[in-house]
């Protein structure tokens, strides 16, 4: 031991004492120690007779860079308490360590937390290849390791130096075992981000990789070898497919972009292009529509309006002619990608690609394409998207698209639309006639027929002048536009009628173009423009959707009926998610409408659930909905009420819980449960009482308990003494412990010499204030665990894990016997019980 290390022998025993008095007081002692006097606890802890994440526990309260090896290898085992411990020193010494478990979510979080550049490519990896939980992590982790740098740059600070060099040095030895696998993809993340941190050695790197691949010549940064000076400008450059090269000219044209503008110093141009190529890279593989639009506003945030406008361009290329030879399901995997990120990021000129790939035969494309228009935000656009939808024929094409579209549509300010969707499965045209109203009256004043028409006139022009203008209208630009074309339909008229229908083609198409809007579409706004209100146009769509529901049977209205419904669960769902209030009177309209179709039964049940959640509802409403012929909306609705916890409902759910023979029985006997409360004690008590058949008499006994108040145990206590044939407890010991009724105490005891009921029973007792089940406790969770087969196992750790968690609720004990309860934590050999007690200690020691 080197001379720093040295304590004097006061230190030494003091040190003695206090490990004498257990192992956390004599560690927060040499904790107290300046650094380099704290290194003797390590020894100290390693010969300790204690559990491996105890030891580590005691590791993280020490200061000296030696504990470092210790917590580093507990990362992958015990994550928290190693990071708890790492936290305590700088990030210089501790990112190395944590660069070898990004697979683990708080480190993760942390490299992201200290704004480690080092650690870019690996959280790029993790994102692409983790779960759904270290997507999100590792997302909010390189947003914030962009973040911090340009914050930095921003304020012209540098790395502190000894930073500095560990980043460095972290980036070489990536760049290196990289090259080695000849990993291309990550190498041009870490070159990007070490040409900001260290150009020369970024540089010298880069030629060592050009001399061993001939491809990467003229490659990855080459254009960032021209800006610094170091490399030949003469001689060919000769581009290929390979990824860095694409990379390279990307990122050149990106540096271009960045130092036009003032707020992005050329210092962050590797690091930031790093990050937004990553979150480009990933993008595809999130399914999170949450997770998605976060990236696209790093997009903006980090990239600002430059690389906004840079990606717009890069994605659109996408949907051009390639000038190499690419495949056709290569060019379709990058499609989709490209739809979603112009779909996130709102690219206004992109629309009409949106809309052409609604035709396509690509699955992923279609279902992109519509995600993309609802992200839109726009109701033109979204019309669009529900009208193809609607009159999709392939129901796998479609249930794949309404499963992106019902994400995308899951925002506040689509819920008008939602609500028409909810009632009518389509399109609300109506909402684009305010934008379209004078060139339909202009329309109207010069093409349509006028009432007034003469005597002599031609019978089918004044057939035409009985129906409404806009209506005619629409159906002459059905004709005109129709599949067979115009010029045959304009042969079957008189010269000067079809001189008048050429005319109303060319201003169909000029509005066409203009507003962007295909003639289809133009003529259901024509025709909806009909109507003087919403609610006009609302009936009238609902009388034919009424129709479509009418011809169900009809093999031709079959795929229509499908589409419709479908659509309007969707709206249903997404509803239920936003839970407006101001949809409830659409859902109840849902609720009165009856047809056979299952999945109308589907929207019922949804309908009834958010009815109820948003406590929208009365007694009558509640009677209506719970004797409703179908089962699943009244199961919905005892849901609804279960999570709403709403006690108004229980005068309806006694006398369901006391049928012995009602098909919803035990789902309104969990219902009421689910209230809880003294109330629902009530409840169960008078069931109990006014019970004839004994089985709803036990039950209502079993749920009494199950609620866990005073009352309840107060009422067993007397129960049980004047039921004899009630004295078997086992199945509610465990509630009955949450009563606080030590009354019961007495009547649990004798559980205590059962095995198969020991640990049921000694948490009950602690919980009721039982000093001997404490000690029992203190006892049995100090006591290893014998061999048992693997269910046994887990049992018996599910009831030590209980009779843990009742020691840590109890103020008592914990002051009485805090000696006992942390001899338990370190000896214990399940980490959770570990946690559950340390916890409860931390918390009584610091309140």
């Amino acid at each position: 031991m080197s001379s720093s290390h040295n304590l004097s022998n006061p230190l030494i025993n003091s040190a003695n004492s206090f490990f004498e008095i257990s192992w956390e007081l004599g560690t927060e002692f040499f904790a107290s120690l300046p650094v380099e006097q704290q290194q003797p606890a390590i020894a100290r802890l390693l010969k300790a007779n204690i559990s491996d994440f105890y030891r580590i526990y005691l590791f993280s309260k020490l200061k000296t860079p030696d504990v470092l090896p210790y917590l580093a290898s507990a990362l992958k085992q015990y994550p928290q308490l190693a990071l708890k411990g790492m936290r305590l020193h700088s990030a210089t010494k501790i990112i190395p360590y944590l660069l070898d478990a990004t697979d683990e979510i708080e480190v993760t979080a942390l490299l992201g937390e200290l704004g480690a550049v080092c650690a870019i490519n690996a959280i790029r990896q993790i994102i692409k290849e983790g779960n759904s939980d270290l997507q999100a992590v590792g997302i909010d982790a390189l947003i914030e390791i962009g973040r911090q740098n340009l914050e930095r740059y921003r304020q012209r600070r540098s790395y502190p130096s000894d930073r500095h060099r560990v980043e460095v040095q972290m980036l070489l030895k990536q760049y290196q075992l990289s090259q080695s696998h000849e990993d291309m993809e990550s190498l041009r993340y870490i070159a990007s981000a070490l040409y900001d941190l260290d150009r020369k050695q970024a540089i010298a790197c880069l030629r060592e990789t050009e001399k061993r691949s001939q491809d990467f010549v003229a490659s990855p940064l080459a254009a960032l070898l021209y800006q610094a000076g170091s490399y030949p400008r003469s001689g060919p450059i000769t581009l290929s497919l390979n990824p860095i090269v694409c990379y390279g000219s990307w990122l050149w044209k990106k540096i271009k972009h960045l130092w036009q503008k003032p707020d992005y110093p050329s210092a962050t141009i590797g690091i930031i292009a790093a990050i937004l190529n990553g979150l480009c890279d990933v993008l595809s593989t999130i399914q999170d529509i949450d997770q998605r639009r976060k990236i696209a506003q790093a997009f903006k945030d980090l990239g600002g309006d430059k690389f906004h406008q840079y990606l717009c361009n890069q994605q659109r290329g996408k949907f051009g002619t390639s000038m190499y030879d690419v495949s056709d399901s290569d060019l379709l995997k990058k499609q989709i990608p490209a739809l979603q990120i112009l779909g996130l990021i709102k690219d206004e000129q992109s629309i009409p690609t949106f809309v052409s790939k609604l035709d396509t035969e690509h699955e992923g494309i279609y279902a992109a394409a519509i995600a993309a228009l609802a992200e839109t935000g726009s109701s033109k656009w979204i019309n669009v998207a529900v009208n193809s939808l609607a009159h999709q024929h392939n129901s796998q094409f479609l249930m794949s698209a309404l499963a992106q579209f019902e994400q995308s549509m899951n925002r506040a300010e689509n819920v008008p639309i939602l609500i028409h969707l909810l009632l009518t499965g389509r399109a609300n045209y109506y909402a684009q006639v305010p934008q379209l109203r004078s060139e339909i009256q202009g329309l109207q004043a010069k093409f349509a027929p006028t009432p007034a028409s003469p005597e002599n006139a031609d019978p089918m022009m004044a057939a035409s002048a009985a129906i409404h203008p806009l209506e005619w209208l629409t159906f002459m630009l059905g004709s005109l536009f129709g599949v067979q074309g115009s010029q045959m339909y304009l042969e079957t008229m008189p010269h000067e009628q079809a001189q008048q229908m050429k005319a109303l083609i060319k201003e169909v198409e000029r509005i066409s173009l203009e507003y962007q809007i295909k003639i289809t579409d133009l003529a259901a706004v024509i025709q909806s423009a009909q109507y003087d209100t919403y609610d006009d146009y609302l009936t009238a769509t609902q009388a034919q959707v009424a129709k479509l529901y009418a011809k169900g049977e009809d093999e031709k209205a079959a795929t229509e009926l499908f589409s419709n419904l479908e659509i309007r669960k969707v709206a249903a769902k997404v509803l239920a998610k936003l839970q407006p209030t101001e949809a409830i009177p659409a859902l109840k309209s849902i609720l009165t409408e009856q047809h056979d179709f299952p999945q109308f039964a589907e929207l019922r049940q949804i309908a009834a659930s958010v009815v109820i959640k948003l406590g929208q509802f009365n007694q009558d409403d509640l009677e209506q909905l719970l004797s409703d012929r179908d089962e699943n909306v009244r199961q919905a609705v005892l849901a609804a009420i279960a999570e709403r916890r709403d006690p108004a409902a229980i005068p309806i759910l006694i006398p369901m819980v006391s049928d012995y023979l009602h098909p919803q029985k035990i789902q309104a006997a969990e219902t009421l449960l689910a209230i809880g409360g003294d109330l629902a004690t009530q409840a169960f008590i008078q069931i109990a009482q006014e019970a004839t058949e004994k089985i709803v008499h036990i039950g209502a006994v079993n749920y009494l308990a199950a609620t866990r108040t005073k009352l309840a145990g107060s009422f067993i206590v007397n129960y049980v003494q004047s039921h004899p044939e009630y004295r078997d407890l086992i199945y509610i010991i465990k509630d009955l412990g949450f009563t606080g009724e030590s009354a019961l105490i007495p009547l649990i005891k004798p559980y205590l010499i059962r095995a198969f009921s020991l640990d049921a029973a000694t948490a009950a007792l602690v919980r009721l204030g039982d000093e001997d089940a404490f000690n029992v406790a203190v006892i049995e969770l100090a006591t290893p665990l014998p061999p048992l087969p693997y269910g046994d196992q887990q049992m018996r750790l599910k009831g030590r894990r209980d009779i843990a968690e009742a020691i840590a609720g109890d103020a008592v004990f914990l002051t009485v016997g805090f000696a006992k309860v942390q001899q338990v934590v370190a000896q214990t050999d399940d980490l959770e019980i570990f946690q559950i007690l340390q916890n409860a200690l931390n918390k009584f020691k610091n309140p």
